[in-house]
């Protein structure tokens, strides 16, 4: 019974390294276009580098390893204008109206496993006119992964697509990029793609909002996060104030951090949470049956606002009934003498009412209504302060919305002498 034991986990820990391993392995030969097998003919300028072409009135066919095409493809460097994140090379689609065709960009030979999750990911960018771009797997099945997908050109930087599928039929299959257009246009659009990616995706949650690591989030939010894969139909939420709780419970030991189990939707409001705080979650995918398995996430965080900022006044908003020069009302909230939470003794970094002034006030305007949380107040603490002194003592604070009625808090204010 020991010995049976024994080979029983070793088999279970060989069969995760295996598919970590698988899960990081891209199926797909020169997804960068790193590798064109002959030298370019003619070149010309374009957005995106140097265009290669043949001579005359037709378009090349230059070859790149790895990669079959058909029409008129082209082979294009992407260093020019740094649309492209992967380097040196891209490939672009023509999808021409006036030439009754598409062009087919295909690489066959890819073993697929049904069952199996599979991530195919790449960057692509259209010329003005939004071109469209069509992806399929064709073989041993036929999957459609995009169809009509309309790429933005209108940012001038390629956008990253990913698309999540399981296949049902395991063998070989062959991946096909086509450029498409819009009907009735006598007129032709180019797309470029970039890094092409086909791996082995464990259906693990991710792209999660509020974004890991995010600072200043409103305290009453929505979790959602993008589910691992069309296999996952359940999701385990984790949710506290504490890493290692987060990192570490289960549906069996929850540690009270568990949210929520066995829930369908892929949000989950976790109502008002305290200001200032950090947060940690993580989402469990649970696989459809048979097996159900369970799949543990990345524990993300997030920081919620604080309860209260320190509000920017502009100095040419703080008006006094006096001051006595060089010390005018802006030394108020310019913060002049302010190292963290401490003062300097210098008279310059203080306002000064005229010592003629019986009355003296100070009033500062904000460029909006606020909602004021507390005020800080530096007193008088120059060298001459503890014999003659210069601070103030009882003071009325007054509010206005307008700035044409006021109130006043209950009671005068004492602030302290320095």
């Amino acid at each position: 019974m020991w010995n049976k034991r024994f080979h029983c986990a070793g088999f279970i820990v060989l069969s995760v390294a295996l598919l970590s391993g698988l899960a990081h392995a891209n199926l797909i030969k020169n997804g960068s276009f790193e590798d064109p097998a002959t030298a370019p003919g003619q070149s010309r300028g374009t957005e995106l580098g140097t265009l290669w072409f043949a001579g005359g009135t037709g378009w090349g066919d230059e070859d790149v390893d790895g990669w079959n095409r058909t029409t008129r493809i082209w082979h294009v460097t992407d260093g020019g204008a740094g649309l492209m994140p992967d380097g040196s090379y891209a490939e672009v689609l023509d999808a021409s109206f006036e030439h009754n065709g598409v062009d087919v960009l295909s690489q066959s030979g890819l073993k697929l496993t049904a069952g199996m999750p599979y991530e195919l990911s790449f960057y692509t960018w259209g010329e003005s006119g939004n071109p469209r771009i069509d992806v399929d797997l064709t073989g041993a099945a036929n999957i459609s992964l995009l169809d009509d997908y309309e790429t933005d050109w209108t940012d001038g930087i390629a956008e990253h697509v990913a698309v999540r599928f399981v296949p049902t039929v395991t063998g070989e299959y062959t991946i096909e990029f086509r450029g498409d257009r819009y009907e009735g246009a006598n007129v032709h659009y180019h797309v470029w793609i970039d890094d092409v990616q086909l791996v082995v995706k464990l259906p693990i949650a991710d792209t999660p909002s509020p974004g890991n690591e995010n600072e200043d989030v409103p305290h009453e939010v929505t979790l959602s996060w993008r589910p691992g894969g069309p296999s996952i139909v359940k999701h385990d939420v984790y949710f506290g104030a504490t890493f290692e709780d987060v990192n570490s419970a289960s549906v069996a030991e929850p540690k009270a951090v568990l949210a929520s189990a066995g829930q369908d939707a892929n949000t989950l409001d976790v109502g008002a949470l305290d200001f200032g705080q950090t947060y940690y979650w993580r989402v469990d995918e649970v696989n459809s049956a048979p097996d159900n398995t369970r799949f543990k996430g990345e524990v993300w965080s997030f920081t919620t606002e604080p309860f209260s900022i320190m509000i920017p006044v502009d100095v040419d908003r703080v008006t006094a009934s006096s001051f006595a020069a060089p010390n005018p009302p802006g030394m108020m909230v310019n913060g002049s003498g302010l190292t963290g939470t401490t003062h300097s003794t210098e008279s310059e970094d203080m306002w000064l009412s005229n010592p003629g002034d019986p009355s003296p006030w100070l009033m500062v305007e904000f460029d909006q209504v606020q909602k004021l949380d507390h005020l800080l107040v530096w007193n008088s603490n120059n060298n001459s302060e503890s014999f003659i002194g210069w601070g103030i003592k009882d003071v009325t604070i007054e509010t206005s919305m307008d700035g044409a009625e006021w109130a006043s808090l209950a009671e005068p204010v004492q602030v302290n002498r320095a």
